[in-house]
């Protein structure tokens, strides 16, 4: 059953919902290298939750920290309780 409620709702109004599922191991493990682009970053991010990587890099502040925070707690809910 897909998930209805979002993950996250950003400063615009626009919410977010975000899709593991979406990303390779490999793309996933590159987001912990410090040396990786910003805009790779922004990619796969960008594809867990929908978005273009420009979409991504223009998001103020606030909005990028409630996105990965959220995308941390729920990378640890899901290894903690794998569906």
């Amino acid at each position: 059953m897909p998930q209805t409620k979002p993950d996250v709702t950003l400063s615009d109004g626009r919410t977010v919902v975000f899709d593991f599922n979406a990303v390779t191991i490999r793309e996933w493990r590159s987001l912990f290298d410090t040396k990786q682009p910003d805009d790779e970053e922004y990619r796969i991010v960008g594809k867990m939750i929908g978005l273009e990587m420009e979409e991504i890099a223009a998001f103020g502040f606030q909005d990028w920290t409630k996105v990965i925070k959220t995308m941390r707690a729920k990378a640890r809910e899901l290894n903690t309780n794998p569906t």
